[in-house]
């Protein structure tokens, strides 16, 4: 996934990052570490392992990761204009390269700042297996970012590795891990699988962290508290 602007130098800037990332995938080092790395996270997570195995139809997870990183990379181009001249430069980038424009709006002269998204979708949803009804998107407010929507002093936790990482939210949705204060759930996620030893660089919090639900007792993802 490359994020660009049309005004970045097309041959200086864009084209030379995409091609350093074709080399770099082609490693068998680079491969393998992708390949453990995906491994590691699904067999962390049984629920998720699970599904896996019910959407690739076998148990064979690893060999499944392994043929997918193995096969042509699909590269995907999100750039706020889509113009002739990346059109005919990505014909020389090797395997499957999608444009996705992506603008966005702002309506000026009002008090809240509320942004409207234009792109185009890179699936086509008539081949998806299954089918559903798209839900309308929600328009984001950024002064809501500022609201505090991690209660205090609730406890999170990830078993990770066999290992039990535990948390704690703080004021202003920081975390508290192994006593330093981290200012998002994905940065103390960070820190949390660093601890085991893992040089992962990036973790969604929202979905690595867990807490139960004091009213029902219920395990759930952080992320539901974001619903």
């Amino acid at each position: 996934l490359e994020v660009e602007l049309a005004s970045h130098p097309l041959y200086d800037h864009i084209i030379p990052q995409l091609t350093k990332f074709n080399r770099g995938i082609e490693g068998v080092s680079t491969k393998k570490s992708l390949i453990d790395m995906f491994y590691d996270e699904i067999k962390t997570n049984p629920i998720l392992e699970a599904r896996v195995k019910e959407k690739i139809g076998s148990g064979e997870v690893y060999k499944f990761i392994s043929d997918l990183i193995s096969d042509k990379p699909s590269i995907i181009i999100v750039i706020n204009e889509r113009t002739s001249e990346l059109e005919e430069a990505i014909r020389d980038i090797r395997g499957d390269v999608k444009i996705l424009e992506f603008k966005i709006f702002r309506r000026e002269g009002i008090s809240e700042e509320i942004d409207a998204y234009l792109f185009n979708p890179v699936i086509n949803l008539k081949n998806m297996e299954k089918s559903f009804e798209p839900k309308p998107g929600l328009p984001i407010s950024k002064r809501s970012n500022n609201k505090s929507i991690l209660p205090v002093g609730l406890k999170i936790y990830k078993e990770y590795k066999n290992i039990r990482l535990e948390a704690e939210i703080i004021e202003n949705n920081k975390i508290k891990f192994n006593g330093k204060i981290y200012n998002s759930p994905s940065r103390a996620a960070v820190a949390a699988i660093q601890s085991t030893g893992s040089k992962r660089p990036t973790e969604d919090g929202w979905r690595f962290w867990k807490y139960k639900d004091p009213k029902t007792g219920k395990e759930e993802l952080l992320d539901e508290l974001r619903k």
